[in-house]
């Protein structure tokens, strides 16, 4: 069985195989750069996703405690 692919890789996979889907090198370019803005920001954290999207579902006590151990 192969690994599975890269992001990269499996964008490049369904774009090249699909007749409906297919990336816009601006759009990319452009997501590229609001990621890159928001790198050091709390939108790009678990808490900062809660706050933005707040129909996330609540996590549940085996994941918080999961990450305790860790």
């Amino acid at each position: 069985m192969k690994p599975p692919l890269y992001p990269r890789e499996s964008g490049q996979f369904v774009a090249d195989r699909s007749r409906d889907v297919f990336v816009e090198e601006e759009g990319v370019q452009k997501v590229a750069e609001l990621l890159y803005t928001l790198r050091h920001s709390d939108h790009l954290t678990a808490s900062g996703w809660k706050k933005a999207n707040p129909l996330t579902p609540a996590s549940t006590s085996d994941q918080g405690s999961l990450s305790a151990e860790s």
